[in-house]
């Protein structure tokens, strides 16, 4: 076991991390590749880093500090692809250690920006733009949102597995979205185990207290 470890770190060191991974993929259809790798587009990728970027890079000039761009994509590639750390590593040429530090970061400072980003209207403008949007395409009068659930597989921990089996036997997070005319994320619950029925998590909503 310890001449693995060995190995592994060994590989580790001889690895030259890569500081632009867009020249990883071809120029001509850069942001195809992107989109299949990373849910994102050249564009939504930066549009992402910059608004973590002052967080993410370190500017101590201690050793080799992989650039923010780098963190960001180890991050999308790892949600994305639903592999394991190491897997994403190897991609990018750095240790799992590094690439776990890139995701945790990334997703810490990413959830500080939630209330930026999905927030329900709370003024009478906004609300009467989404109505009018809904019934511009649906004909669906007085709608402020349209909202649904999905279950999002997880691995749970042991002491609370069956809270998390779904009716179709599955380890799941039962989640609930509301979303604009325009499929704008208005609001969004992610912490219920997949047992949970959706009228429970609709009533212990900030939605079911929401002013009419």
């Amino acid at each position: 076991m310890a001449a693995f470890m060995d190995i592994s770190n060994d590989l580790t060191r001889s690895y030259r991390p890569i500081n632009n991974p867009f020249e990883i993929f071809p120029t001509d259809k850069l942001d195809y590749f992107l989109k299949r790798r990373f849910r994102f587009d050249k564009e939504g990728i930066l549009f992402l880093t910059d608004l973590i970027r002052e967080k993410i890079e370190c500017s101590d000039g201690r050793g080799r500090p992989l650039p923010a761009e780098v963190k960001v994509m180890v991050a999308l590639r790892y949600f994305a692809s639903n592999s394991h750390q190491l897997t994403v590593s190897d991609t990018f040429h750095i240790g799992q250690a590094s690439a776990s530090r890139c995701v945790n970061q990334c997703m810490e400072e990413w959830n500080k920006l939630l209330p930026k980003f999905i927030n329900f209207p709370t003024n009478q403008a906004e609300l009467q733009a989404i109505q009018h949007g809904f019934y511009s395409f649906a004909r669906f009068p007085q709608v402020v949102g349209a909202i649904d659930g999905t279950h999002v597989k997880v691995i749970p921990e042991r002491r609370d597995e069956n809270d998390y089996v779904n009716r179709k036997g599955q380890h799941t997070l039962n989640c609930q979205a509301v979303c604009d005319h325009n499929g704008r994320y208005l609001n969004l619950v992610a912490r219920w185990p997949g047992s949970t029925h959706d009228s429970f998590i609709l009533k212990n909503s900030d939605l079911w207290d929401h002013p009419q």
